[in-house]
């Protein structure tokens, strides 16, 4: 944090008394003062800002992460489904027992691109 010092001499000009150089003086410091806080403000404004910009920063990272993530999961999904297109033809075969025998009875079937 920068200081701000009134660095003016304490020697009344000639023919003014030392009063009037005082209340200059005064004057001077009050204004230096008010300088003072502001920069104070101004600085803790920056530190403020910095410390969020950071924090936008990593948002925005985690963010990219995720875009990435998604993008190689859509990109996953539309192989799949591109590979289920390819499929031509289908075969289901299923057997199923039945009764106290133990007859057995089987189907098969057959979905075909047309």
């Amino acid at each position: 944090m920068q200081t701000l010092k009134n660095t003016r001499k304490f020697f009344a000009p000639c023919g003014k008394s030392s009063s009037s150089t005082t209340q200059q003086d005064s004057q001077v410091n009050e204004k230096l003062s008010e300088s003072q806080n502001k920069l104070e403000n101004a600085e803790t404004k920056i530190s403020t800002l910095t410390i969020e910009l950071e924090e936008q920063k990593e948002r925005n990272k985690n963010n990219e992460e995720k875009i990435e993530t998604l993008q190689a999961q859509m990109q996953q999904m539309q192989q799949l489904w591109l590979q289920m297109l390819e499929v031509q033809d289908i075969e289901i075969n299923t057997c199923s027992s039945f009764g106290s025998l133990g007859s057995k009875i089987c189907f098969s079937i057959t979905f075909c691109e047309t």
